[in-house]
Order: structure tokens, then C-alpha cells, then sequence
């Protein structure tokens, strides 16, 4: 019997071509969302996603396997880990080309050996003099430097051939999110106008993406001209059918999977469904572990709403963390439904937290601010996606998590979810 998949491998789904591929210490296997990715790269391709839905091991280790199965040149750095580990010189990280310069410092300057970056998997890439081709900026003056010279001068193969850069959670040291991303726009479309083969894939932590530009949706600004050469995809997790294939490799069973089952993982986070199928042998233990191991855990309110004594507490805790002074609650006939006055500026807004996922019936006030499950999505005022019902019901609830690991994420979405919240309360306090 083939062992489970260990806790933080990749999201894998066997594939003859592939399934010797290793990248991050970890055997790769094909999935549906890394071979879209893959098949859709435009030049300039925005990947978000929560922490544990496959976004490094999923989709960037997955298109590194690609890249070295058709001898393809790329270069991959989680750069959030680099800083983090290198520190960097008096570069803001606002572009590509602040990106390239700051490669240099790494293998040129920071003194930190390449091969423990390599083991860190902080870099990985198949371009064998890369520190010698970035010790030419020491020739390009960076202030008339463009993305367009710097090419030229290292990677002048790029004419002719590919290059591939990945780039993981820049977010976490741009100084400016909003402009950098405007930044990068502009240098892909000066590459591609001046007929370089470049493509940039950029792995986002959708929390914090959300935090800074409100919106799940990182994109070129409007009438952008690089809008025709970039797309976004946002992971929401894997397919029923993905599972299907997964956990018949993994228990090497011809059985298929109970159709509820699927359904059940397929609103999991990914990270959650492995550590569920890590403590299990076969698909009869998988079941047991599901009902029991989510069994009054954050988790389980990923499934569903929990009774109304439970969701008032979480009410509550997303009110206190709002820091909002003080606020009064309206009685409301409705189930699922909460309505709250909050006073500011001496004046009052009315807030509303519509839980319903059938709304048969209007809300008896006139909303200021308004929080709705549409489709398993939390919106915000007129349809803006703010988070997922599941992950905000899990992060604000009292119960524990089944994996420690995930507190990170749970921290991250309050975050998002407080400041996105409070920062609306603070502009209709101050419009009112």
C-alpha cells in the first residue's frame, strides 16, 4: 500500500510524465488547477490564494516541473523568505527590475553561501552562471536603468527563448502593493513590445492582497496597456475530481470515493484535507476521521453555520475586534440575521450581518453597512467579496483548530477582515 502524502507536500495527482518530478524537497504531482495555470500563462500571470491551497507546492512547483521536463530556463525565488533570511540593501521592491538588482545583492554582495539558500528552497533555478550574468548590473546605472536594457545585457537569449520568473509573496515586502503591481505591468509590456520572451508568474497570499488593494483580484489598472497580456486566478481549493484521483493513488484502492465524501473535501482547504488523509489508511478511515477529527473544531464550521447561541458568540468576537466603542444591538425576527447600531462621531450607522443562505425575506432596516453570505462568500456592501463565509465563521469562533499550522491563516484573515470592516465604518462615520 502506497503510504499517505506527509503533512505540506504538494497537492498531487499522479502523472507518468511527472511523478519522479521533485522541487522543494517534495515529489510533485499534476493537478487540474496547476495544469490550467500552466496552460493559460499569459506573460504576466497574478496567482492568489490562502496560505495552504497549493499555491507554492501546487501551482509554482508545479510549472517548475514543466519547465524542467521541456528544458526551459526559469528562476524561482520566494522573496518574502529571502529578505527575511538575507536581509536587503536601500531597494524599495517596487518591480521586476528592483527584483533583478536585488538578486544581485543576494549572490553577489549578501555574502550568505547559494547552496543554503538552494537547500532553504528560498531559490531554485536551472540558469547555471545566474550569479555571474547579475554581476553585469554593476554596470547599468540603476537610475537609467530600464527592464528593457537590463534584459538585453543578461538575458539576451530571451529573444529568441523563454525565460520564466516566479515570484513568491512579494506582497510581504513591497513597500507600495498597489503601485508595484502598476510598476510590473508597465516593465511586462515594455518586454513584450520590445519582443522579449518573458514570463512572470506572481504567487500572492490572498489575505494580505485583500488587506492592501480591497480586493481578492490583483490586476493591471483599467485600460492598462499590458491588460491584454496579464490574467488573474484566484485558488478556492481542489475538485471532487482531483480528490478522486488523489486518494486512489495514495491507498492504492480501485474503490471510488463516496460522492458526499468529495463534496465535503472540496470545501476543505487543501492543507486540511492532507492532514486528514495523513491519519488515515484507507478510505473507510478517511470517513471516520472526517466526522471525528472536525467534530466541534474551527473546521467543521467550514461546512456549516452553527446554531444561533454559537454564531451570536462569533458575532460578538468579530464586534470586539472591530474596536468600534460603543454599539447596541436591534432585536430582529429573522434567524441568522444580526442588526447593530454603532455610534460614532456622535452620530449612528447601522450594521448588518446577514447569515442566510436563502433570503425569503427583506431586512426590516435600511443597512448602512452590510455583511452577507452569497453563495458561501461574505460580501461587503454592494456584492464586494470579502471572505469566505467558512473562513470567517472558523477564525471568529472560540473553538480549537486541528492544526496548529493554521493559525497563521486564521490570524492573516482577521487581519484582513478587521481592517477592510473598520476602515468602511471609519468612511461612513466620516461621509455621515
Amino acid at each position: 500500500m502506497t503510504s499517505p502524502t506527509k503533512i505540506g507536500d504538494a497537492l498531487h495527482i499522479k502523472s507518468d510524465k511527472i511523478s519522479t518530478c521533485e522541487v522543494f524537497g517534495k515529489h510533485i504531482y499534476e493537478t487540474t488547477v496547476g495544469k490550467k495555470v500552466y496552460a493559460q500563462m499569459p506573460r504576466l500571470y497574478f496567482v492568489v490564494g490562502y496560505y495552504g491551497y497549493g499555491k507554492t507546492f501546487g501551482v509554482g512547483a508545479y510549472i517548475i516541473c514543466k519547465l524542467r521536463e521541456q528544458g526551459k530556463k526559469y528562476i524561482y525565488i520566494d522573496i518574502n523568505e529571502l529578505v527575511n533570511t538575507v536581509g536587503k540593501p536601500d531597494l524599495q521592491l517596487l518591480s521586476l527590475r528592483d527584483v533583478i538588482y536585488y538578486l544581485h545583492y543576494v549572490f553577489n554582495e549578501s555574502g550568505v553561501p547559494h547552496e543554503r539558500l538552494h537547500k532553504e528552497y528560498k531559490i531554485d533555478t536551472n540558469i547555471e552562471n545566474l550569479p555571474n550574468r547579475l554581476e553585469l548590473l554593476t554596470k547599468i546605472d540603476y537610475e537609467n536603468s530600464n527592464i528593457v536594457k537590463i534584459f538585453n545585457e543578461l538575458f539576451s537569449e530571451v529573444s529568441k527563448e523563454p525565460l520564466y520568473i516566479i515570484i513568491d509573496q512579494l506582497e510581504g515586502v513591497t513597500t507600495d502593493l498597489r503601485r508595484s503591481i502598476e510598476e510590473i505591468c508597465t516593465e511586462m509590456r515594455q518586454l513584450h513590445d520590445a519582443g522579449k520572451y518573458v514570463y512572470l508568474l506572481l504567487l500572492m497570499q490572498r489575505a494580505k492582497v485583500v488587506k492592501e488593494l480591497r480586493t481578492s483580484v490583483p490586476e493591471c489598472p483599467k485600460d492598462h496597456p499590458a491588460r491584454g497580456i496579464s490574467n488573474t486566478y484566484k485558488l478556492t481549493g481542489y475538485k471532487t475530481e482531483d480528490y478522486q484521483k488523489i486518494l486512489r493513488n495514495l491507498y492504492d484502492s480501485d474503490e471510488d470515493a463516496d460522492k458526499k465524501l468529495l463534496e465535503k473535501l472540496e470545501i476543505l482547504p487543501p492543507r486540511i484535507v492532507f492532514e486528514l488523509i495523513n491519519r488515515s489508511t484507507d478510505l473507510s478511515q478517511l470517513k471516520e476521521n472526517l466526522e471525528s477529527l472536525l467534530s466541534d473544531t474551527r473546521e467543521e464550521l467550514y461546512l456549516k453555520v452553527p446554531k444561533n447561541k454559537e454564531l451570536s458568540i462569533i458575532v460578538q468576537n468579530f464586534l470586539k475586534s472591530l474596536k468600534l466603542g460603543s454599539y447596541k444591538k436591534i432585536p430582529s425576527k429573522i434567524s441568522k440575521l444580526y442588526i447593530y447600531k454603532v455610534k460614532c462621531n456622535s452620530k449612528s450607522i447601522t450594521l448588518c450581518i446577514d447569515f442566510r443562505s436563502k433570503k425569503t425575506k427583506s431586512v426590516e432596516v435600511d443597512c448602512d453597512i452590510e455583511l452577507a453570505n452569497e453563495g458561501g462568500i461574505l460580501t461587503l456592501g454592494a456584492g464586494e467579496e470579502l471572505v469566505e463565509t467558512g473562513h470567517f465563521l472558523a477564525t471568529f469562533s472560540n473553538r480549537e483548530t486541528i492544526l496548529k499550522g493554521l493559525e497563521d491563516f486564521y490570524s492573516e484573515i482577521k487581519e484582513m477582515v478587521v481592517s477592510r470592516v473598520s476602515s468602511e465604518v471609519r468612511s461612513r462615520c466620516g461621509a455621515r
